[in-house]
């Protein structure tokens, strides 16, 4: 690579790990996402609901409806 390329990749990847860490923070501290629409939305409830039946001691969960 011509000394150029260095330079510019020397100066780019400090911001590339900056934004990759406020990403993250955004994500795992702030709770910062997205909402979940149509299909993905109905399956994160079913999911929900699973979870809840499992903690109620209703382990056993016959089939989810449209898989």
């Amino acid at each position: 690579p011509s000394g150029m390329n260095v330079i510019l990749s020397a100066l780019m990847l400090p911001s590339l790990m900056f934004s990759a860490y406020l990403g993250g923070a955004m994500v795992y501290k702030y709770g910062v996402g997205v909402m979940r629409m149509g299909e993905a939305a109905r399956i994160k409830e079913d999911m929900s609901r699973d979870e809840i039946k499992r903690s109620e001691g209703q382990t056993q969960i016959l089939e989810r409806k449209g898989q």
